[in-house]
């Protein structure tokens, strides 16, 4: 019932704005509930996009490459030894 009066509410351009001045107020946003219900919004919102995207990216750096672009300063690099 109350889902349905807030999603008339929502979808009006005039309840949507005092909506927002509501809950824009001090006395709203200070609240402990308010709080913990932005708090699991935000955790939420991590949540799916770890699920999306990796955590960490490592990158390895080499100056072994047999490329010869001329922006590069490969040759004039110190050679590392080969592994084989």
């Amino acid at each position: 019932m109350i889902s349905k009066i807030l999603s008339k509410v929502r979808g009006n351009r005039v309840g949507y704005q005092f909506g927002r001045k509501i809950l824009s107020t001090p006395f709203i946003v200070n609240s402990a509930a308010y709080n913990s219900i932005y708090d699991k919004k935000i955790d939420k919102t991590i949540r799916k996009l770890s699920e999306k995207y990796p955590l960490g990216v490592d990158i390895g750096v080499t100056n072994l490459c047999n490329a010869e672009c001329i922006m590069c300063p490969h040759s004039k690099l110190k050679k590392w030894e080969q592994w084989i």
